[in-house]
């Protein structure tokens, strides 16, 4: 079965697709991005996607969004239709922040609004508290200024655990119906996209993850650390919005109440029945993210 996704889950949506030619680390690599809405637009929200997953995931978003918005969904470096890195370590946060900040820069002078998703939200939180003027407001989707092991732990043993391709689509969807539920309630419809979405399909038709696997590597060796940057929490100034999944390893509820009461004291809205990380892919959740940058 050959998948057409965009013939099957978009069909009223539109967004262009662009690269840039940038030397990071010493290597030249393209980075890609979606664009949706009106270029002109001076209202921006650029959007960051998680650890293995790429722009694709903003797809209902961003369509949702494009009438208000210029909506930028970056591919990091190694996922999607972006390039890949051939030194494994130049897979780090301080490359994925230049990759963004020059999108940005090539884009717009002036200043943005930032979602990101897990560590799109990471790269995030640095940028903005490096340069107060680049960010209007900030949404971070279910992360946070401490990140325990426990969830490196989990997303190694995950990666080494789940099959490396799938002989059809359905076969697909149906593991990540299986193992995947902590990104919360989904149609049928919204399984079948959100699996599509991390993935692609092979010169044999075999569905593969949309990643370079030497990101496996990185996933392995950082499988025994955390994340703790409550320094970088403390330097942010812009607005910030935390959407928390009710059921988060990855964001606990008391750093959460936390990131509320210090730094630049966030709003904090749960989604419950939901883990890591809310998917954002239904009006409900787009509303709070729409509502709350237009506040």
């Amino acid at each position: 079965m050959m998948f057409d996704k965009e013939n099957k889950h978009f069909q009223q949506r539109s967004f262009v697709q662009k690269r840039i030619r940038m030397n990071i680390g010493g290597e030249d690599i393209e980075v890609a991005y979606r664009e949706w809405g009106d270029s002109d637009n001076h209202k921006k929200l650029f959007c960051v996607h998680g650890l293995t997953r790429n722009s694709k995931d903003f797809d209902f978003l961003a369509a949702s969004m494009s009438n208000q918005y210029n909506v930028i969904c970056i591919d990091i470096p190694g996922r999607g239709v972006s390039g890949y890195f051939a030194q494994l370590d130049n897979y780090n946060f301080q490359n994925y922040m230049t990759a963004i900040k020059r999108v940005i820069s090539s884009i717009t002078p002036g200043k943005i609004d930032f979602l990101g998703t897990s560590m799109g939200g990471v790269v995030a939180m640095s940028l903005a508290s490096i340069d107060s003027s680049l960010i209007r407001k900030l949404v971070l989707n279910d992360v946070g200024p401490f990140v325990p092991g426990v969830l490196y732990a989990a997303l190694n043993a995950h990666e080494k655990t789940k099959p490396k391709s799938y002989n059809s689509y359905a076969e697909a969807v149906q593991y990540h119906k299986e193992h995947c539920s902590s990104f919360g309630p989904m149609s049928d419809e919204q399984w079948g996209e959100f699996t599509m979405n991390g993935m692609r399909e092979d010169k044999d038709g075999r569905f593969i993850y949309d990643y370079d696997k030497k990101l496996e590597v990185k996933i392995a060796q950082n499988a025994s650390g955390e994340l703790n940057v409550w320094d970088v929490w403390d330097q942010i100034k812009c607005p910030v919005l935390v959407i928390r999944g009710e059921t988060s390893m990855a964001l606990q509820k008391e750093v959460a109440e936390e990131m509320a009461q210090r730094g630049p004291k966030a709003d904090l809205i749960e989604i419950p029945v939901t883990g890591h990380a809310p998917t954002l892919m239904s009006e409900e959740q787009v509303s709070i993210v729409r509502d709350w940058l237009d506040s």
